[in-house]
């Protein structure tokens, strides 16, 4: 009996120490899997000189970007970040992976074979010294922040695959001269290709259906823009402080001049607004100096807060009678501007005149 007892409780503590083995082992696994790639156990990397080559297949983001503590969880080549110069994506890898060489302040060139279909969050993210990349033939997507703050980006030429770019992809790309957006592109995210302080021709394809609020924000050097027929809606914003943009035609599919719309675009001259626009929004064209008439069309109903102020050149300005609702100063009056309301007799806008003892003019 006393045998039998004895060989049961061995028997326990072997299976305790086999189990307490298995979880050793397995908690190491768990560690050398965590610094893998996610998808990609069979990601291949290699330095040469200053070029950092990578393999493999599949995507190429980490599994977690935090541990539990807070911790981020880095890529292997992360320690090259201030060595590498040049990055080739090889092989069948389908996605650069998100902060992949963020803050490579050295890297000057990139090249995507044509296995690559997404450039992740914030991939190039802050890569200061970046020049120039060769995008993949097959890219279909840019996520948000992927090239932002890449200062010496000279040129990039998008693929006819692109399908997407997302908000502030190429935000603070100083260097940036000139873009095209593929017609396969059907919106411009928030921010997209806001404060590209150099930036001076933007050719967008027809197909672009939506410009997202400030994505060309603080282009100061932005002079030539057309927007297609196909774009239906502009965000607020999107154009603000392009101070070297003189003209602009907006399309008939546009039903709002969203607030801060053309804001201190101070070397506008002419806008076109077509028959369809509903509202002009609060500071649309707030600080446009140089603007010296505009036509508001018949079928506009609200004019929003402070939308002409700081219109300086603006000596007349003619309200249709349909507009039934005016904000405050909406011409800058308080601002000390001398323009004269041009309005139908009984209208909503000769009322908001009487009311505020402005000058005014019955057609």
């Amino acid at each position: 009996m006393k045998r039998r007892i004895w060989l049961i409780v061995g028997v326990l503590c072997l299976a305790v120490l086999a189990g307490c083995g298995a979880k050793e082992e397995g908690a190491s696994a768990s560690v050398t899997e965590s610094l893998k790639v996610d998808e990609t156990p069979d990601i291949q990397y290699r330095v040469e000189g200053t070029t950092l080559i990578l393999s493999g297949s599949g995507f190429m983001d980490l599994d977690k970007w935090y541990d539990e503590f807070g911790e981020s969880w880095e890529y292997e080549w992360s320690n090259q970040k201030d060595v590498i110069e040049h990055v080739i994506v090889e092989g069948d890898l389908e996605r650069v992976g998100m902060h992949a060489f963020e803050d490579f302040t050295k890297l000057k060139d990139v090249t995507l074979s044509d296995k690559v279909t997404t450039i992740g969050y914030s991939a190039f993210e802050n890569c200061t010294a970046l020049e120039s990349i060769q995008f993949s033939q097959n890219l279909e997507a840019i996520e948000a922040f992927a090239f932002k703050d890449c200062s010496s980006l000279k040129e990039v030429v998008f693929p006819e695959s692109l399908e997407e770019i997302e908000q502030f992809a190429f935000a603070f790309c100083d260097a940036l001269e000139q873009i095209r957006i593929p017609e396969g592109v059907t919106s411009v995210s928030k921010g997209a290709f806001g404060s590209c302080g150099g930036l001076k021709k933007v050719e967008l394809a027809e197909g672009v259906c939506y410009i997202g609020s400030i994505a060309f924000a603080e282009c100061y050097e932005l002079e030539c823009i057309e927007i297609p027929v196909s774009v239906v809606d502009i965000g607020d914003g999107a154009f603000s402080s392009c101070t070297e943009l003189e003209s602009i035609a907006v399309p008939e599919g546009v039903t709002e001049v969203e607030d801060n719309l053309f804001a201190n675009c101070s070397n506008l001259k002419q806008v076109q607004l077509p028959e369809g626009i509903e509202s002009i929004g609060a500071n649309a064209f707030r600080g446009c100096a140089s603007l010296t008439e505009i036509t508001i069309p018949e079928t506009v109903t609200s004019i929003g807060d402070e939308a002409f102020v700081a219109c300086v050149g603006i000596e007349c300005i003619t309200v249709p009678k349909g507009v039934k609702e005016i904000g405050s100063d909406a011409f800058g009056f308080e601002w000390g501007s001398k323009c004269k309301i041009k309005c139908a007799s009984g209208s909503y806008a000769e009322l908001y005149a009487k009311r505020r003892e402005l000058e005014y003019e019955i057609e």
